[in-house]
């Protein structure tokens, strides 16, 4: 089964990567296709933005185009509500990343201004 997730233990490795959130404030999860991670997803409370936010969403390439990274997401949003309900959810994505934001708008996610040379979109 591709695109299921599930928490990692990996985030002190990655933590460097979190610029603007409060050490221990980050979840990890790894992206799966079978027993392979192809990818991984990071969110937490962003303090730059006082929002939560999904701090990196990345599918390997070689994965990339068969949906597991649009699956992956569905589950992490289903999870995300579950726990914290309908509170706001950001997230940064380059402006040239067409089919990232096509895919973000398509489970919902609005955007809402552009910082750094990088569009904000809100769910």
């Amino acid at each position: 089964m591709c695109g299921r997730i599930k928490k990692a233990r990996l985030f002190q490795l990655l933590f460097s990567n979190a610029g603007s959130f409060r050490k221990g404030a980050i979840s990890l999860y790894g992206i799966y296709c079978d027993e392979i991670m192809v990818g991984f997803l990071m969110f937490g409370w962003d303090t730059d933005l006082e929002h939560w936010s999904l701090v990196r969403f990345m599918v390997d390439a070689r994965y990339q185009g068969r949906g597991i990274g649009q699956q992956a997401l569905r589950i992490f949003l289903s999870r995300f509500r579950a726990k914290y309900g309908l509170v706001p959810l950001c997230l940064r994505v380059n402006r040239d990343n067409d089919a990232a934001i096509h895919l973000y708008k398509k489970l919902g996610f609005e955007q809402t201004g552009v910082i750094d040379d990088e569009e904000i979109l809100r769910l």
